[in-house]
C-alpha cells in the first residue's frame, strides 16, 4: 500500500519489506513486521512494513506504510486519552469541591447564627439539613435555645411597658424574665449553671449591707442577674474548653461584656443597669 506511485506491474523487489519475504524463498510461514527506510527523491522516509504470507501460493500480501501516518491513529488514541484524563481530573476536582460544600455549609451556618446572635438579631436560625448528626443536632439545640431567647425579650418588652409594671405582679413577671433569661445563658455551660442568680443575691447581700436604697439595690441586683447576658454570643468551643484558655480564646471570652452591653441597651428600661453589664469585669483603676 503506497498512496504516492504504486501501480499494478510496478516492479518492488528493491523496497526492504518485500526483499525480507523473498529471502525466505517461499518457505515463509509467519506474519512479520519491521521498520525500514526508502529514500525517495533524496529524501529518507521512515516506513513500517508487514508481509503475511500465503503458504500455497508461494506469495504473500504486503503492506508498507509511513511510519508517521501508521501512528497517526495511536496519537489520536493519546489525546483522546489525555482529554479524558483531564475530564475526570475536573469531574473528581467538581465532586469533592462539592463533598466539601456539603461539610462546611452546616458549619458556616451555625457560624453565621452565632454572630448573629451577638448582633442582637434572635430571628436568625441555623440550617439543621446537615447530613452529619452532630452538626444537625448542634443546629436544633441552637435554634431552640435563640427561639428561647428571643421569646423571652418579646415577654421583658411587653412586661417593661410603662402600665404593665405598675402592679406588683406585672413586677414581678418582669423579674421573672429577666431571672429566666439568665438562666438560659447559664444553661449553655454546665459548669456556671446558677452563677447569674448567685451573683445577684450576693450583691444584694453587699448592697444592703452598704444602706442602699431599695431603688438601687433594685438595679444591682437586675444587672447583676444580666451581667452574663453576653455569654450567648460566646462560641461553646471556648465558653465550655476544660483546660486552660489561650491567648485568642481569652480575649473572644473577654468580649462577652460588651456583647452583653449591645444586647440589653435595646431595652430602654434597663438603661440604669447597663453599667453593671457593661464594666463587671473592670477594676478601679480601669483594668
Amino acid at each position: 500500500n503506497n498512496p504516492e506511485g504504486n501501480v499494478p506491474g510496478k516492479e518492488m523487489v528493491n523496497i526492504p519489506i518485500v526483499q525480507k519475504f523473498l529471502a525466505w524463498r517461499g518457505a515463509a510461514r509467519a506474519t512479520e513486521t519491521s521498520f525500514f527506510n526508502l529514500t525517495q527523491d533524496r529524501e529518507t522516509i521512515p516506513m513500517l512494513g508487514t508481509y503475511s504470507p500465503v503458504p500455497e501460493a508461494q506469495w504473500a500480501v504486503i503492506v508498507q506504510r509511513k511510519v508517521s501516518d501508521a501512528y497517526i491513529t495511536v496519537e489520536e488514541m493519546r489525546s483522546d486519552t489525555r482529554r479524558l484524563g483531564l475530564a475526570v481530573i475536573l469531574l473528581s476536582l467538581g465532586i469533592a469541591v462539592a463533598a466539601a460544600k456539603s461539610i462546611t455549609r452546616p458549619l458556616d451556618s451555625l457560624t453565621e447564627t452565632a454572630r448573629a446572635i451577638a448582633q442582637r438579631d434572635f430571628s436568625r436560625r441555623a440550617d439543621v439539613g446537615s447530613k452529619i448528626a452532630e452538626v444537625a443536632e448542634v443546629a436544633e439545640v441552637l435554634n431552640s435555645a435563640t427561639a428561647e431567647i428571643q421569646q423571652q425579650f418579646s415577654d421583658l418588652r411587653m412586661a417593661l411597658d410603662e402600665n404593665l409594671l405598675k402592679s406588683e405582679e406585672n413586677r414581678q413577671l418582669f423579674i421573672d424574665a429577666i431571672q429566666m433569661i439568665a438562666a438560659a445563658v447559664d444553661a449553655k455551660d454546665p459548669y456556671t449553671k446558677g452563677h447569674s442568680k448567685r451573683v445577684s443575691e450576693y450583691s444584694v447581700v453587699l448592697a444592703t449591707e452598704l444602706g442602699l436604697d431599695p431603688e438601687e439595690i433594685e438595679k444591682i441586683k437586675i444587672s447583676a442577674t444580666l451581667h452574663d447576658v453576653g455569654k450567648i454570643g460566646i462560641e461553646d468551643r471556648v465558653l465550655k474548653k476544660p483546660g486552660v484558655l489561650t491567648s485568642d480564646e481569652f480575649d473572644h471570652m473577654k468580649k462577652h461584656t460588651v456583647m452583653g452591653y449591645e444586647i440589653v441597651r435595646q431595652v430602654k428600661q434597663l438603661a440604669t443597669m447597663l453599667p453593671g453589664i457593661r464594666s463587671h469585669h473592670e477594676a478601679l483603676n480601669g483594668k
